[in-house]
């Protein structure tokens, strides 16, 4: 999860070469800044498995699929970009369903239809965000999974934090900070 957190490192680089949307210096400072709160979380040994591959050219595709929901947001609405995206994704992991189908007990059908509202929502949300903001600028809120993500481990199994652990939070948390302030600061109008 920690290491598919560069997504938002990847997305500023992604839309500078597909939209040709500037990137601010700020921005640039704030994704490395996060970046160094994903390593503080991390804690990498240097011991690469193909688990951290797969995990890096996921946050590769996640960053250009971000930047195509801003491509797409120009000529399409919210709701037709999430349906081809459910489309699209449905259709590929259905793939190994083919040798892996289990029929669900009726309690895991409504857990399945609670996650599927509840990521339909948060799609139609990032999705708005996308078309609302320069995907470099929305793309540094995803570190806030790192936190998230980091608390819930310890909430449902007992995983102890450490000051690294936390640093990295804050400075992830900073990050984001930086972001909205310069988004703030650009959208005042001029004297």
């Amino acid at each position: 999860m920690l290491i598919k957190s560069t997504i938002p490192l990847m997305i500023p680089f992604v839309s500078l070469i597909w939209l040709q949307e500037s990137i601010s210096q700020r921005v640039i400072w704030a994704g490395g800044l996060g970046f160094i709160g994903v390593f503080l979380i991390l804690k990498p040994d240097g011991d690469t498995n193909w688990a951290s591959f797969v995990a890096l050219s996921s946050s590769l595709m996640a960053a250009i699929a971000f930047v195509t929901v801003r491509k797409l947001s120009a000529t399409e609405p919210t709701l037709r970009i999430v349906s081809y995206f459910a489309i699209v994704g449905l259709s590929i992991s259905a793939i190994p369903l083919i040798w892996t189908w289990q029929t669900p007990t009726l309690s895991q059908c409504l857990m399945l239809m609670g996650v599927g509202l509840t990521t339909t929502i948060g799609q139609l949300l990032l999705t708005r965000g996308y078309q609302s903001a320069p995907a470099s600028s929305v793309g540094i809120f995803t570190y806030t999974s790192v936190p998230f993500g980091t608390f819930l481990g310890w909430l449902f199994w007992n995983e102890l934090l450490d000051k690294n652990s936390y640093l990295g939070a804050v400075l992830i948390v900073l990050a984001g900070s930086i972001v909205l302030r310069t988004k703030i600061i650009h959208n005042q109008p001029d004297n």
